[in-house]
């Protein structure tokens, strides 16, 4: 392995930390299928607004990451929600897949360049 091909992964790593500490939400690291004929969705920035914390969740402590399956439809919004990891904490998990719902994208591309359907991996910290 050269230094060259670990530069991105490396890179990545280090946004994803980076944005944990601040509690942004992150594209998701984590491997999704892939969608034939087309690019995937991309959240276009300044669209989410971080979650609500659950005030039971504040009060019992919970803490934990999110990862939350978005689909997009072929005009950018978002059309269905589903928790593809859990924090551990059924409040947290909710909270996050309401609060990305809200999200905007540039929706997902076929081979001619249209507007499809399509998903995003979100990972929320």
């Amino acid at each position: 392995m050269t230094l060259r091909s670990l530069a991105l992964p490396l890179a990545l790593a280090a946004l994803s930390v980076s944005a944990a500490a601040e509690g942004l939400v992150v594209p998701s690291t984590a491997a999704s299928a892939p969608q034939p004929d087309g690019w995937k969705p991309k959240m276009i920035r300044g669209s989410c607004y971080r979650p609500e914390y659950p005030l039971a969740s504040v009060r019992d402590k919970e803490t934990g990451t999110t990862v939350v399956r978005l689909t997009v439809d072929e005009k950018g919004n978002v059309t269905q929600t589903a928790v593809a990891r859990s924090s551990g904490h059924p409040r947290l998990d909710a909270a996050a897949a309401d609060g990305l719902s809200l999200c905007k994208f540039t929706p997902a591309r076929d081979s001619a360049g249209g507007a499809v359907p399509g998903t995003a991996l979100l990972e929320h910290v």
